[in-house]
């Protein structure tokens, strides 16, 4: 298992450490932990993009629904995602297209 990638989600709703692990077989996981969002949130989604800033537009890359309550999370990203050209990991609301918190990807 190798560290990518990693970057400090901050925001008024969302906070946690992330990284970008890769396994052997290839496989990379966007892996989250003391993560914190705001309770009762609706539709708050991961994403990653290339885009530094945290902004969710048509190049990032919807990784799924966060679930309520959980320190610790894992997100797979699809195979057809290059790791070596994402530089965000984003906390958003998609159903009122509100940014709760994203972390600029720093290589490590």
């Amino acid at each position: 298992m190798t560290v990518l990638a990693g970057a400090v989600i901050d925001g008024p709703e969302a906070r946690g450490h992330a990284e970008l692990v890769q396994d052997a077989d290839g496989t990379v996981t966007v892996e989250i932990a003391e993560f914190w969002v705001a309770p009762g949130a609706p539709d708050v989604r991961l994403f990653v993009s290339p885009n530094p800033t945290g902004t969710v537009d048509e190049t990032a890359i919807d990784l799924g629904h966060v679930p309520d309550l959980q320190a610790n999370l894992s997100f797979q990203l699809p195979t057809n995602a290059n790791a070596n050209e994402l530089a965000s990991i984003i906390v958003y609301c998609k159903v009122y297209s509100v940014l709760f918190g994203y972390g600029t990807l720093a290589p490590r």
